[in-house]
């Protein structure tokens, strides 16, 4: 009669302790984390480490060639992503280059209004824009520039 007691309590433990478990797991497996402005943070790097390599962008090189394709990426990043590179100096835009999805900005332009948009916060696209200072080879001649580079990221499907 005593074991048998003694068998139910350690039953209830046993189960108590496998539904603490499965719970916190369940919890843990359910979270999603978003790394979209991280994804497109390291794109846009990327390609501008591409186009400049060693911070010298030679405008002759840059032709009518995808940036994907002229970067090596393919077609799975064409359809996630959305990037546009402008390349210009004082005197203003020299190059304007735009490859992907390019639906992606309107939808940014969506999120960034007053709308609300609570319900559909997780499909928002990941966003990075930023300058960077690069040389431009034009002619043999070096003349400093900048290249401001914008990347979005949508959610996968």
């Amino acid at each position: 009669m005593g074991s048998s007691v003694i068998s139910i309590y350690r039953i209830f433990l046993i189960v108590a302790i496998a539904f603490v478990v499965f719970g916190m797991s369940a919890m843990a497996y359910e979270y999603v984390i978003d790394v979209r402005d991280t994804e497109a943070l390291i794109l846009s790097r990327n390609m501008v480490d591409c186009i400049a390599p060693s911070g010298v962008v030679d405008l002759g090189e840059l032709g009518g060639e995808n940036l994907f394709s002229y970067c090596g990426l393919g077609d799975v990043e064409m359809e996630r992503f959305f990037v546009s590179i402008v390349v210009s100096d004082d005197s203003g835009e020299l190059v304007k280059l735009i490859s992907g999805d390019e639906g992606l900005e309107w939808i940014r332009k969506l999120y960034l209004g007053s709308a609300s948009t609570e319900s559909i916060d997780r499909y928002e696209p990941g966003y990075f824009k930023k300058e960077f200072d690069v040389f431009i080879l034009s002619d043999d001649v070096k003349i400093n520039g900048e290249a401001s580079v914008e990347v979005i990221v949508r959610d996968e499907k």
